[in-house]
C-alpha cells in the first residue's frame, strides 16, 4: 500500500471517527462517510496492519479501528483500564460477542501497541470496582451509531494471598447467594473467576449479568416523581424486611441495602427486584462471621489498617446485620444521591410499614434526626477514607516507586 493511499485511508479514518463522536454530522457528510466506510470496511491482512503501524499514532488518545463482527469495522472508545493479556484469555471464554473483540484484539492490535483491552469503570463498592467492557460503536446500513455494550459486569475483588483463602471465599460466595434466594431475593446470574495470579496474590472476579443502568435504583431515584419513589422505596423494603424475617435456623443474614444495590426492570409490575451486592457474603454461623473480615481491610491505606481493625472493623460489619441501621443507610443515601426531597416521604413511609407490622416488632421508629446524623458521618467518613487513599496512593507511586493496586473514584457529589 502506497504512502498516499495510507493517508487517504487515515482521512476517511478521522472523518468516521469524527462522525460517531459528533453524529449529528452523519447527515451532512453522508456521501463522503459512506466512501470512508466502503474503503475502510475492505482493508484486509497487510493492508490493515499497514494502516494500523501508519495510520494510529498515539493509541492512547484516539480511537482504535479494528475488524470485528465478519465484514464490520467498530470503534473503540479511549482506554480507561487496561486488563493484562491473560486476563482477556482467561475471561474471554465467559464471553458472548466479546470473544470475537478479544481474538482480532489480540492478532490485530497487540503485536503494534502495548495497550490492553478497553474497559469502563462503572461503580466503585466497598471491596470491588466493577468493570465491563466500553461500549463499541459500528455504523448500521443506513451510517447510523449502534452501540454494543458486554453482556457482563466484572466486579474485581482484592487479591486473595492463597489458594486456601480464595477456596473459603468462593464457599462463603455461594451459600451467601443460596441463603439470599431462599429468602426470597432475586439475583442475577453470576460466577466467581479465578483469572490469573503474581508475586502479590491471586486475581480473582465476581462476573455478573450485566443489567440495564437505567433499571439500578440509584438512577432511578434521580428522575422518578415523589409518588413513584415511594412505589420503589416500599417494595425495597419490604424485601429487605424478608431477608432479615427469614427462618434460617443458626444462620443470620446481613444485607447492604442501600439503593444502588437493587435494580427494578418494571416499577409497575410484578416483575422482582434484583439484589445486585452480592461480592460480600454477610452471614454468620452461630454468631461466626463466614468470610475472613481482612477482606475489608485489603482496600485500605496500608498506614490506616490497624486503626481500623482495631475500632471500626467490627462496627461497620455488625451494622449490616441490623435492619433499623440498614435502613436508616437506605434513607441517607437519599441525600448522597441528590434527592433530599425523599428523605422525609421514605422516612414516613418506613414508620407507616412499621407500625402496620410488616417489619419485626421490635424495630423502633426512625427520627430525621438520626437520619441526618448518620449521613454527615458517614458523608465525612468516606472523604477522610479518599483523602487517606489517595495519600496512600502518592506515598506508593512516587516515594517507593511501586504501582498502586487500587483505581480510586473521582470526587463524588453530594
Amino acid at each position: 500500500m502506497e504512502l498516499a493511499d495510507l493517508q487517504r485511508l487515515h482521512d476517511d479514518y478521522r472523518l468516521k471517527t469524527a462522525c460517531l463522536r459528533r453524529p449529528e454530522r452523519c447527515a451532512d457528510l453522508r456521501d463522503a462517510l459512506s466512501a470512508a466506510n466502503n474503503r475502510l470496511a475492505a482493508l484486509e491482512g497487510d493492508d490493515l496492519r499497514a494502516f494500523l503501524e501508519r495510520g494510529i499514532h498515539n493509541p492512547t488518545s484516539v480511537a482504535y479501528i479494528v475488524g470485528l463482527f465478519g465484514r464490520q469495522h467498530a470503534i473503540i472508545a479511549q482506554e480507561q483500564v487496561r486488563l493484562e493479556r491473560r486476563d482477556s484469555e482467561t475471561l474471554a471464554p465467559l464471553l458472548a460477542e466479546d470473544v470475537a473483540l478479544f481474538r482480532r484484539i489480540s492478532r490485530e492490535i497487540r503485536q503494534h501497541y502495548a495497550s490492553g483491552v478497553s474497559v469502563q469503570v462503572i461503580g466503585y463498592g466497598e471491596i470491588t470496582t466493577s468493570l465491563t467492557l466500553s461500549d463499541r460503536f459500528t455504523l448500521d446500513s443506513r451510517l447510523r451509531p449502534q452501540a454494543y455494550a458486554s453482556d457482563w459486569v466484572f466486579k474485581a475483588l482484592p487479591k486473595f494471598p492463597n489458594a486456601d483463602e480464595l477456596q473459603r471465599y468462593r464457599a462463603a460466595f455461594d451459600r451467601y447467594a443460596d441463603l439470599l434466594r431462599r429468602a426470597g431475593l432475586e439475583l442475577p446470574a453470576q460466577r466467581l473467576v479465578l483469572a490469573g495470579q503474581d508475586a502479590s496474590g491471586l486475581r480473582v472476579y465476581v462476573v455478573q449479568q450485566r443489567l440495564d443502568p437505567h433499571d439500578i435504583g440509584n438512577v432511578l431515584i434521580c428522575w422518578l416523581a415523589v409518588a413513584d419513589a415511594m412505589t420503589l422505596l416500599r417494595r425495597i423494603v419490604l424485601q429487605i424486611a424478608a431477608v432479615y424475617a427469614a427462618d434460617l435456623g443458626p444462620i443470620r443474614l446481613g444485607l447492604d441495602g442501600q439503593i444502588s444495590n437493587w435494580c427494578c426492570p418494571a416499577l409497575d409490575s410484578d416483575l422482582p427486584l434484583l439484589y445486585i451486592d452480592t461480592s460480600t457474603p454477610l452471614f454468620r454461623v452461630n454468631g461466626v462471621e463466614q468470610i475472613n473480615p481482612e477482606i475489608f481491610l485489603k482496600n485500605t491505606p496500608s498506614f490506616m489498617r490497624a486503626v481500623i481493625r482495631r475500632f471500626f472493623l467490627q462496627d461497620v460489619l455488625d451494622r449490616y446485620y441490623d435492619l433499623r441501621r440498614v435502613l436508616i443507610d437506605m434513607i441517607a443515601n437519599l441525600y448522597k444521591e441528590r434527592r433530599p426531597d425523599l428523605a422525609e416521604p421514605a422516612l414516613a413511609l418506613v414508620n407507616e410499614l412499621i407500625a402496620q407490622g410488616f417489619l419485626p416488632a421490635d424495630t423502633s421508629p426512625l427520627s430525621l434526626a438520626e437520619v441526618k446524623a448518620y449521613y454527615r458521618e458517614d458523608a465525612f467518613i468516606w472523604r477522610f477514607f479518599q483523602i487517606a487513599r489517595r495519600l496512600d496512593r502518592f506515598v506508593t507511586e512516587r516515594l517507593l516507586g511501586r504501582r498502586y493496586p487500587f483505581r480510586l473514584p473521582g470526587k463524588i457529589a453530594r
